[in-house]
């Protein structure tokens, strides 16, 4: 089920929308002021964003381009939605500055559950569109893609492809905090609280992951150097790794502890 959140601060324009969208194929989360909106993306995931164009007191529909800077994964399908009078001049600055669609009043229901229906399904379909660019690839690609930086070193800014079920798509490289190995598989933990098992090995990861910052300590673990918060001693010459926002620990096994005393320091 896709996630929408509301962010009006016209109560009806709020109930009407939460009692005429299609609750078979959205859940809704509702805010009311910049605060809960920011706090909430910068914190959870959402499919789809409907904003007011009123909703901020920034200039104009400067919003959209804070969403940008502040959102930790993949960008939702944004939607503004006006109660006003806007004129096509309006329109095109919304969408010049990355919405997918602008909803002007009269609003009809049947009319904006189509559009999300139809944002969802042009997402869903670039998503296999990138995904074929890269099959039997890296995983990994740039945007705008440029086949030929594509085929050369993989860049800390580049995206990573994920076929995740419930919501397959591109994750930002730096936004990986580690990858742990199981077998065949491999579980990727993403800010800010996704983890995806894919089918991929972890020695896939070591040889397509940009280097230096990503970094194999252990023959089950890769770890992003960002989220690195210490390192403790642990039995023998081998050590114990703490990464930011992580509430375990991983072991860096004998093999990969001279990496770490050459890299950091590390007594």
């Amino acid at each position: 089920m896709n996630k929408i959140l509301i962010a009006v601060k016209d109560s009806k324009l709020n109930n009407f929308l939460v009692n005429n969208l299609l609750s078979k194929y959205f859940s809704f989360i509702t805010v009311k002021t910049e605060e809960e909106f920011y706090t909430y993306i910068k914190n959870e995931e959402t499919d789809i964003i409907i904003c007011q164009t009123d909703f901020s007191h920034e200039i104009g529909y400067k919003i959209i381009e804070e969403v940008k800077r502040k959102i930790k994964t993949k960008f939702p399908i944004f939607i503004f939605i006006s109660l006003e009078y806007v004129t096509p001049r309006d329109i095109r600055k919304g969408m010049e500055l990355g919405a997918d669609d602008f909803i002007v009043f009269p609003i009809i229901a049947d009319e904006l559950n189509n559009s999300l229906l139809t944002q969802l399904d042009k997402r869903k379909n670039l998503i296999k569109y990138l995904a074929n660019k890269i099959s039997g690839k890296s995983n990994i690609i740039r945007f705008p893609i440029n086949e030929e930086k594509q085929n050369n070193n993989k860049e800390f800014s580049d995206y990573i492809f994920l076929d995740d079920k419930s919501h397959p798509g591109f994750y930002p490289l730096k936004n990986v905090m580690y990858i742990k190995s199981f077998g065949d598989y491999t579980k990727i933990c993403i800010l800010p609280k996704r983890k995806i098992v894919v089918h991929k090995t972890l020695t896939f990861w070591e040889k397509n992951l940009p280097k230096p910052n990503f970094i194999r300590i252990h023959r089950q673990t890769i770890i992003n150097i960002d989220y690195i918060e210490r390192f403790e001693r642990d039995n023998g010459y081998s050590y114990r790794v703490y990464l930011k926002n992580v509430p375990v620990s991983f072991k860096v096994s004998q093999r990969y502890s001279q990496i770490i005393r050459q890299t950091w320091g590390v007594n």
